[in-house]
């Protein structure tokens, strides 16, 4: 792999660089109308989980995720154009892969660039340090921002990102020793000394934070005074000036106490001034939308309490203003699928949307099944074209269960899904250019006492539904899981009369129907004498 050598702005030492190359092969892009699906790094052992997407004003979008080559973690940048096809001309070969940190999130940059966040963590042996990295329109480090388009910031883990007015960037998390704080990064990719304390603010360590049009910094946190070691406590909206120090006019006391629980939320502050907090309830029985007056009290005119107990969710999800009013990202306990629903000002519930996909041409998990590949999409970030379609990301997977007489183990592997959703509901169908059908070969097909043994390749990832019938009668049916390109042995179990029936030479009808990721489907029909 190529490394470029950059001086940091702050101690005066090197970096790796920003960007490491992608391999002509590490991207295996997958796309059918409404979807696409992206996996990295088809050779080797390796995941990747959409953390941000980035809407841009021509339509197309940034997709940022983080990659694992084993436990290394990285991070993943990728553009789509309008119609969901991935610009190969971005980065190198459609991609930005940068090496050594985990992703904590993706921030628009003028003319369409990306800032991206990166962080080591507290739970690792290594020191905290944090990196912050510019790319311009075209997936290169931008030269105007820090040294080589990037800045060093030791001693930190960053734990969220935001983007602020100037085209700064503000960085909270934590210190040695578990202490919050938050610096500002210039435009420029220096550190702001005219935020907090010679440019380090001390601040609550944050759940989430954004940065409101005057400057200001919130903060969502636990309760301050609150130890969640001992106690469940309650979630907190910290405001912060512009120059970073804690509001003491905000709620009267510099934060508000909200009625969610601690853990996770999204805060986004309106045209009007107005604060709207999303999380999870401290029962756990579902989540809830808060609204809060510009100085902080609870707006007495708005509740969502009646509206979302049915929107049962382990996680708040994502929060997004748009013109026609708060909307939220949940799951449906029954389905495992995102909702898109969207809440009036009276607090209300005004639409649900759901957001089945039909990633893999549906939900194929069966009884006779070794494989099952997933239709619906959870939804890990979402964003907003200029046209209105919802770009909501998530992930894929397929799973093999375990077969003890074959010694097949139970696998899952999950990959990048997006899915173009109208704002009338339904797929965008203009989004994702159909790539072909995934070829599926019949190597070979023989039989044993118990089972008929077959041999299958394919070019992609995917499932493979077989059945075997003699005389029309079905005598035996297998789901294959394909968690790489080859060719794969699938066990169909003869039960006591398809044995009876195959106790001499027979020929027999095989069909096998591939579907790969994004639901493209190819059917194939052979005749086998076993």
């Amino acid at each position: 792999m190529r490394a470029r050598l950059l001086a940091t702005t702050l101690v005066g030492t090197a970096l790796i660089a920003p960007t490491q190359a992608i391999g002509a092969d590490e991207l295996e892009y997958r796309a059918a109308p409404g979807r696409v699906v992206v996996m990295h790094d088809t050779r080797s052992d390796s995941s990747f989980f959409i953390d941000t997407v980035h809407a841009l004003p021509d339509g197309g979008a940034l997709v940022a995720g983080t990659t694992f080559r084993g436990s290394a973690p990285g991070a993943l940048i990728m553009r789509l154009r309008a119609d969901g096809s991935l610009d190969r001309a971005y980065g190198e070969r459609g991609a930005v892969r940068l090496d050594g940190m985990g992703l904590v999130g993706l921030v628009g940059a003028p003319g369409g660039g990306a800032v991206v966040a990166l962080s080591t963590d507290t739970l690792g042996d290594g020191p905290l340090r944090s990196r912050l990295v510019r790319l311009d329109p075209q997936g290169r480090p931008d030269g105007g921002f820090g040294a080589g388009g990037a800045i060093e910031l030791p001693g930190l883990e960053t734990l969220a990102v935001a983007r602020a007015p100037g085209d700064a960037i503000v960085l909270g998390g934590l210190r040695e020793g578990k202490r919050g704080a938050a610096v500002r990064i210039t435009a420029a990719g220096a550190i702001d000394p005219a935020f907090g304390a010679s440019g380090d603010a001390s601040i609550t360590p944050p759940e989430s934070l954004a940065v409101a049009p005057d400057g200001s910094v919130l903060v969502l946190a636990p309760t301050p005074g609150c130890d969640t070691e001992k106690a469940a406590c309650d979630l907190a909206l910290l405001r912060y000036d512009a120059a970073g120090a804690l509001d003491p006019s905000f709620a009267g006391q510099g934060f508000a106490r909200l009625p969610l629980h601690y853990e996770d939320g999204a805060v986004a502050q309106d045209a009007q001034g107005r604060y709207w907090v999303y999380g999870l309830r401290p029962t756990g029985d579902g989540n809830a939308l808060v609204r809060l007056l510009p100085d902080g009290r609870r707006d007495p005119s708005f509740s969502s309490e009646a509206s979302m107990p049915a929107l049962a969710s382990e996680s708040p999800g994502l929060l997004q203003l748009t013109p026609e009013g708060p909307l939220v990202v949940t799951h449906s306990p029954d389905e495992e699928e995102a909702l898109l629903v969207r809440i009036g000002e009276d607090g209300a519930l005004t639409s649900v949307q759901r957001t089945r996909a039909r990633f893999g041409g549906g939900d194929i998990e069966r009884p006779e099944a070794t494989g099952r590949l997933g239709d619906a999409l959870d939804g890990t970030a979402v964003a907003f074209r200029p046209d209105g379609v919802a770009l909501l990301a998530g992930t894929v997977s397929i799973e093999r269960d375990s077969v003890i007489d074959t010694g097949t183990q139970f696998r899952r592997e999950s990959y990048a899904g997006i899915a173009a959703l109208r704002p009338g509901g339904g797929l965008e169908s203009s989004f994702g250019r159909a790539t072909r059908p995934p070829r599926v070969d019949l190597r070979s097909a023989r039989r044993d006492r118990r089972a008929i043994i077959l041999r299958l390749r394919t070019e992609t990832r995917g499932i493979a539904r077989v059945v075997v019938r003699h005389r029309d009668r079905v005598i035996a049916r297998r789901m294959v899981a394909f968690f790489a390109p080859g060719t794969i042995r699938a066990h169909a179990e003869l039960g006591a009369r398809a044995r009876r029936l195959l106790r001499r030479s027979a020929r027999v009808t095989i069909t096998v129907v591939a579907n790969d990721l994004a639901g493209n489907v190819r059917r194939l029909r052979e005749r086998r004498r076993l």
